[in-house]
């Protein structure tokens, strides 16, 4: 399935290409690393790969349903095992849901992988709050 149609970023904003499975707590993508905004010299650098993660978190979230707006509160264990990719790379980004609170918190393990090999990994935790709570948060 085509991630730009799931994604809230548009244009050169949105990173990952294709969301490869996705079931119940857990959500496989795939991104061909691009020239683009981020890329210098014909690499990508690490710093990235949160942003890459945070997307995949997202695309599983509007694949199960209306998603108003999402937030990253933190990131935790964050490890690389490369400073960069080059351009024309494939990567393999994995999110699993390992934590929810039931009002909209989640926490998801997160790993990046470039020919099975993991070069990433990270918790990231994530709000998607109610349209209700969201209301209430801007006085309206």
């Amino acid at each position: 399935m085509n991630a730009r149609v799931l994604l809230p970023q548009s244009g050169v904003m949105a990173l990952i290409d294709e969301v490869a499975s996705v079931e119940r707590g857990k959500i496989v993508c795939k991104m061909l690393v691009k020239e683009g905004v981020f890329t210098e010299n014909g690499v990508l650098p690490n710093y990235v790969f949160m942003e890459i993660m945070a997307q995949s978190i997202a695309a599983y979230a509007s694949s199960e349903g209306d998603v108003n707006m999402g937030f990253l509160l933190s990131v935790r264990k964050m490890r690389f095992e490369r400073d960069f990719v080059r351009v024309g790379e494939e990567l393999e980004i994995l999110a699993n849901e390992s934590l929810s609170d039931g009002a909209g918190m989640f926490v998801f393990d997160c790993e990046i992988r470039l020919k099975g090999e993991t070069i990433a990994s990270a918790s990231l935790s994530v709000l998607n709050p109610s349209k209700e709570f969201l209301r209430e948060a801007m006085n309206e």
